[in-house]
């Protein structure tokens, strides 16, 4: 993906369906890659549900999917960068910065919590 690799982003993303990973159905996320999976991959689909995507200077990428048979989850977003510090290149307001790191380290739990199911 030809984007700036200099610092994070921070975009919104809506979910297709919400679930107990991800309880919500629009999200602010960090974004800092350059690599995607492209939601028209016909393998990825065979496998797994495409819950969000994305689309960055004319790419478009799967945010989060979900395996159809198996407990598995992927995002493509930073869920764990919770530092106020963290180099955000753009300006966002703290408010934004603040739900972003909020919901990421809410994801992270969730995600802890399935894992001891």
């Amino acid at each position: 993906m030809e984007i700036s690799s200099r610092g994070s982003r921070i975009i919104s993303i809506s979910l297709k369906k919400t679930d107990e990973l991800i309880p919500y159905s629009k999200i602010p996320v960090n974004i800092s890659h350059r690599d995607y999976i492209s939601p028209d991959d016909s393998n990825i689909q065979k496998n797994f549900n495409i819950l969000a995507t994305s689309e960055i200077n004319g790419f478009k990428a799967i945010q989060y999917m979900r395996h159809i048979k198996r407990p598995i989850f992927s995002v493509q977003f930073h869920p764990e960068t919770h530092n106020i510090n963290y180099n955000y290149s753009g300006n966002y307001d703290k408010k934004i910065i603040n739900k972003t790191m909020t919901i990421g380290e809410e994801i992270i739990n969730n995600f802890v919590l399935l894992c001891n199911q």
